[in-house]
């Protein structure tokens, strides 16, 4: 019984050492593709929700600046309050943009050198805040009297679309 026993276990043994290397392989290669496919669904989560973030900047600075503050017309008190409070909006949404966009940007963005290649590609987001910003809040931004400005619009809209568009770029 012994005899059965010793040639049992050289049989697993050699099916072991034949086998046992694909194993390790198939189980290695689905960890990486695994955590490939991992770190891109919450990439695109991510972009999912700076988009969503720039329509609703997109909004709130489109209703803004339709918004007419000026002379002494019937309800312009009202439109002041309302203009105050979009105001607070806007620049908090810009803040919050440029903080989640950096940090994108870092995580997702980074460049790095391997045996001299350059891989991956960085996007410049601080510098396209700065473009956001400016359209969204220049001008009579924050003025008391401030007349509706409607050619605003097209500065606000093709700004905040080349800022989606670096997104949706990278997106899977």
């Amino acid at each position: 019984m012994g005899d059965v026993a010793l040639a049992f276990l050289d049989d697993i043994r050699k099916y072991l050492i034949y086998w046992s290397p694909s194993v390790v392989g198939v189980l290695v290669g689905g960890f990486l593709v695994q955590r490939y496919w991992v770190r891109k669904a919450n990439e695109s989560a991510l972009i999912e929700y700076l988009t969503k973030e720039l329509n609703d900047l997109v909004d709130e600075t489109l209703e803004y600046w339709s918004l007419d503050c000026s002379g002494s017309k019937e309800g312009v008190g009202e439109r002041r309050d309302q203009a105050r409070m979009l105001e607070q909006q806007i620049k908090g949404a810009i803040k919050n943009l440029s903080t989640v966009l950096e940090a994108y940007g870092d995580r997702y963005c980074a460049r790095f050198s391997f045996l001299g290649l350059r891989i991956g590609q960085t996007v410049d987001f601080a510098k396209l805040m700065c473009e956001v910003n400016d359209a969204c809040t220049g001008g009579q931004f924050e003025s008391a009297k401030r007349p509706p400005d409607g050619a605003r619009f097209l500065s606000i809209i093709n700004t905040t679309h080349r800022v989606r568009w670096k997104l949706l770029k990278r997106r899977v």
